[in-house]
């Protein structure tokens, strides 16, 4: 194998190589963008969802023992989607944040929130599953393989790309 020397550039053509790398709110950046929105949306909407229940009076039907559509588990997971919609609104609110503000932290706190979101919604189909009513579907599979799919194309796009690293840098 032949050695290559290594140079150290100055002033105006190190400028030039840098300003050639790519970097900004570009490329495939737009797709990690359009995913956060995506994100914030579908946790508004679930959080509406379960809000909904509290407003129109189903959670005494789905709570009191003894009402016809009663399971112990009903008031658990209601006040669990609640509550992760809640914090997952306010974290995607706080990673956008940093995105627009191309803070060094997003990278990491990301994959951070991508994992934490998996799990949340792991954990909620698991105990949806336990009641009857609520164990026949399939939005649980699809919003676990939507964020799998996406966490599977956009963790390896942060911590490989170059527009990241030249980015995210204040």
């Amino acid at each position: 194998m032949k050695k290559t020397k290594k140079y150290r550039l100055r002033g105006e053509k190190a400028a030039s190589i840098v300003a050639k790398e790519p970097k900004g709110l570009g490329g495939g950046l737009i797709l990690v963008h359009a995913y956060l929105f995506g994100t914030l949306w579908g946790v508004m909407s679930g959080l509406v969802i379960h809000l909904t229940i509290l407003a129109v009076g189903q959670w005494n039907v789905l709570t009191t023992p003894g009402s016809e559509s009663y399971h112990p588990l009903w008031a658990p997971l209601i006040l669990f989607k609640i509550g992760g919609n809640l914090v997952g609104a306010t974290l995607v609110g706080y990673l956008l944040h940093l995105f627009f503000k191309k803070s060094r932290r997003f990278p990491r706190f990301f994959i951070v929130c991508m994992m934490a979101k998996i799990v949340f919604l792991i954990t909620g189909y698991f105990v949806a599953d336990l009641i009857p009513a609520a164990a026949d579907s399939d939005k649980g599979l699809w919003q676990i393989s939507f964020t799998i799919i996406g966490a599977s194309v956009c963790i390896p796009y942060i911590l490989r790309s170059k527009r990241v690293k030249n980015t995210f840098v204040r």
